[in-house]
């Protein structure tokens, strides 16, 4: 896709970006405005590619997707926050909408890494 730029936050720092911003991964999403975007986009649902994906649209969807990361990251093993941020495209400020963060006890974390190796050593007898 000609509209992919590099995801990693620590690679090439964003204008304005929050200074405890640091390291992470970027999603963006790129809006379809114009009829060949639409027609061309494999991200627009529309089977008749008749619907253009405006930023009301992707922030409806991002505020039904964005708590649902909450209880996500419990069964995550290597993501233990979310930060959602919005930018605004006109001063290019970073607005944080959602920030959550997975706090395991260390008894915790050895009990999933336990289950994660009995679940590994279980598959591999299947």
């Amino acid at each position: 896709m000609s509209d992919l730029r590099n995801a990693y936050l620590q690679d090439k720092p964003l204008p304005n970006q929050p200074s405890g911003l640091q390291t992470g991964s970027l999603f963006r999403f790129p809006l379809r405005y114009t009829k060949q975007q639409i027609l061309n986009s494999d991200i627009i649902d529309d089977k008749v590619k008749t619907e253009p994906l405006t930023a009301e649209k992707l922030e409806c969807r991002l505020n039904e997707w964005v708590p649902m990361i909450k209880e996500a990251l419990l069964f995550l093993n290597h993501i233990t926050d979310f930060h959602y941020y919005v930018i605004d495209d006109q001063s290019n400020e970073f607005h944080l909408k959602a920030s959550y963060e997975a706090h395991l006890s260390d008894q915790a974390k050895q009990s999933r890494d336990e289950l994660f190796k009995s679940l590994r050593e279980f598959r591999r007898t299947k």
